[in-house]
């Protein structure tokens, strides 16, 4: 300020230029004041305060015992081409219709009757109508509730599609008092290039920022890159939704057709891949349906894994013959790559797990 006097008065010459400076002053004080009126208003409601805390958690969606969705967040889906998206997210619409049905370990309710959004994004009309039939024949019901829009929108443009959304959300909330859940089947498909960084991260900010204001939770259906074993999704807009997401889930089909659910990253859910609820398409119920969840323990794995091993040291030993313990350690050297003090070890482990026993100075494969 001194400085800016000194300019004036240097400048002009004029002995009022103080009197010419507290003008300025005068006028900028209320814009000054305003500006930080409005960020002490943004910021006080969102301050911790340990006496205030917020309301219970709201839980939308649970696989199994897991939450995976609550209000004000994203839930990314991803899965290579034809691993069972869609049915997937059937199951999802299903399990908030109150029913008994197969939905794959997911569980909802809504008994507010809040509205739930489906835009797809993928389908021709003849698979839109099957795949949402098919997600009432899941829940058993004859037709859908008054509370779900479920739209297709593949040849609708990249511009109507986010302006459907925002009216749609809008007009919902309004009629039915609140949002259940959004899904997008085809998050990508809502902008026109998803390793556009601008664009990508503007858009997911601005569905993050839509799941706040409606107090809903939006599914983001997205494809992972071909041939990834890794998950990775589609450019930057995969990278920012798996950031953002409140979790994020994987959809991998085996080569026998079943398609497992798991999470890796996610804030609160852990899914392990091996405990994932499994589905598969059932010709006679002409749908996917749940499989047996096979949980492998990893001790009894070890086991077995040392059992076959030990056939193969003792493959062409008869029974009641054995090995010494130099053609033993000579035979897991050979077989598993293995310097003399590996060896040793395996042997150890071996004899430990009872896999092989020895008697004397001889070693013999368990029956």
């Amino acid at each position: 300020m001194e400085s800016t006097i000194k300019d004036l008065q240097d400048l002009q010459g004029i002995v009022g230029a103080e009197h010419l400076l507290e003008t300025v002053r005068s006028q900028c004080v209320p814009f000054v004041d305003e500006a930080v009126r409005k960020l002490d208003d943004l910021l006080m409601p969102r301050r911790f305060r340990a006496a205030f805390p917020p309301p219970p958690e709201r839980v939308i969606y649970r696989i199994g015992e897991a939450t995976v969705a609550t209000p004000g967040n994203l839930m990314g889906v991803y899965a290579q081409p034809k691993a069972g998206k869609t049915a997937f997210m059937g199951a999802v619409m299903a399990s908030a219709m109150e029913t008994a049905g197969d939905t794959f370990d997911v569980s909802s309710a809504n008994p507010e009757g809040w509205a739930i959004l489906h835009l797809d994004t993928e389908q021709s009309p003849f698979h839109h109508y099957k795949a949402v039939s098919r997600a009432l024949e899941r829940a058993e019901r004859a037709e859908e509730p008054e509370w779900l829009y479920s739209y297709r929108m593949t040849d609708v443009s990249l511009v109507e599609r986010r302006d459907a959304l925002r009216h749609e959300m809008r007009r919902r909330h309004a009629d039915h008092h609140g949002i259940h859940s959004v899904l997008l089947d085809g998050v990508a498909d809502f902008i026109m290039d998803p390793n556009d960084p601008a664009e990508a991260f503007a858009w997911v900010e601005e569905l993050h920022q839509l799941a706040i204001r409606y107090d809903t939770i939006i599914l983001c259906v997205l494809h992972e890159n071909p041939g990834s074993e890794i998950g990775k999704t589609r450019g930057h807009l995969g990278s920012q939704l798996e950031r953002k997401a409140e979790t994020n889930l994987r959809l991998m089909k085996d080569t026998d057709g079943v398609t497992v659910v798991f999470t890796e990253r996610s804030r609160q859910a852990h899914i392990p891949r091996d405990r994932g609820p499994r589905f598969k398409w059932d010709n006679e119920a002409m749908r996917h349906v749940s499989c047996e969840v096979e949980v492998r323990n990893k001790q009894t794995e070890k086991a077995l894994e040392l059992v076959m091993f030990a056939n193969q040291v003792f493959s062409d030993v008869p029974a009641d013959v054995g090995l010494g313990w130099a053609e033993v350690i000579e035979r897991v050297q050979r077989i598993d790559e293995l310097s003399m003090s590996g060896a040793r070890k395996r042997l150890a482990a071996l004899v430990a797990k009872k896999a092989v026993r020895h008697a004397g100075n001889r070693y013999f494969r368990n029956a």
